[in-house]
């Protein structure tokens, strides 16, 4: 976490993530920024730490070979617990 807000006394972690995409035709840099709110005060089975869900923005920041030109951004929906992890990048790319 990279800090946490409260938000109406809720506790609010700030995430802020790269991640690094590698294809045939180059690499893609993405940022993301997410705000995670748990959902429970007990830990997932078998795990320390607790279920919950997250909402998010991203953007392209660099790109190489077909890549080097990409711009763009979206938003990010993300549902946590325990092993199981699901996560859905929406948005839209483009080239000059």
């Amino acid at each position: 976490s990279n800090g946490v807000v409260m938000r109406e006394g809720q506790a609010v972690q700030i995430y802020n993530n790269t991640y690094l995409l590698n294809g045939k035709r180059g690499k893609l840099t993405i940022r993301e920024r997410v705000e995670w709110v748990d959902v429970s005060n007990v830990n997932a089975p078998g795990f320390d730490y607790r279920p919950g869900v997250a909402i998010g923005t991203w953007k392209v920041v660099s790109g190489t070979g077909a890549y080097s030109k990409v711009s763009g951004g979206g938003r990010s929906g993300h549902a946590g617990m325990g092993a199981q992890w699901f996560i859905r990048q929406e948005g839209y790319l483009s080239l000059p």
